[in-house]
């Protein structure tokens, strides 16, 4: 049994009409803390999405956008800061099992339908974990070499090599 989804927001692919339908949903505040922590954020102030899903013959496509404001640590100076997150979203799910081996092996499986019920509210979180910066550098904020550029020369780990000449009997 795996654990409950932080964010979750169930649709049943039976409300699903042939014209498609468009949901609109947000996180509330405890849902935003348990997804922070999840995600090894300071916080996240706000998750919302705008979403279309379009049935497409056996498929199901969802489209839209997630707007998050996301609080994460400066790699450079250790500071929170505020980080606005605009992403967009498409996904294919299928109440079928795909078949592994596919004529195109670039094409991408889509994701599974579970319980007859794709979770827009994971989807979304989904989406906010794959756009985040994995090195968040606060604006403004800039990494100044030590010593500078001719200290940095020096002390690199290439600057003994470059003191070996071919020939000179060194290893």
């Amino acid at each position: 049994m795996s654990p409950k989804p932080a964010f979750s927001r169930p649709l049943p692919v039976s409300e699903i009409s042939d014209g498609g339908i468009r949901r609109s949903i947000a996180a509330t505040p405890a849902e935003c803390e348990a997804l922070a922590k999840e995600l090894r954020l300071p916080s996240i102030g706000k998750l919302e999405a705008k979403l279309s899903i379009l049935p497409r013959g056996r498929r199901i496509t969802v489209t839209g956008e997630i707007d998050a404001i996301v609080t994460q640590v400066c790699v450079v100076s250790l500071e929170p800061f505020e980080a606005p997150i605009r992403e967009p979203v498409e996904i294919v799910f299928s109440e079928t099992p795909e078949q592994a081996a596919s004529a195109d092996p670039d094409e991408e499986l889509p994701d599974p339908v579970v319980g007859g019920a794709i979770d827009l509210g994971a989807v979304a979180a989904e989406f906010l974990a794959l756009s985040l910066d994995p090195h968040p550098r606060k604006p403004g904020v800039s990494f100044d070499q030590p010593g500078g550029e001719e200290e940095a020369a020096r002390i690199s780990p290439f600057a003994a090599l470059r003191g070996l000449k071919p020939g000179d009997g060194k290893p």
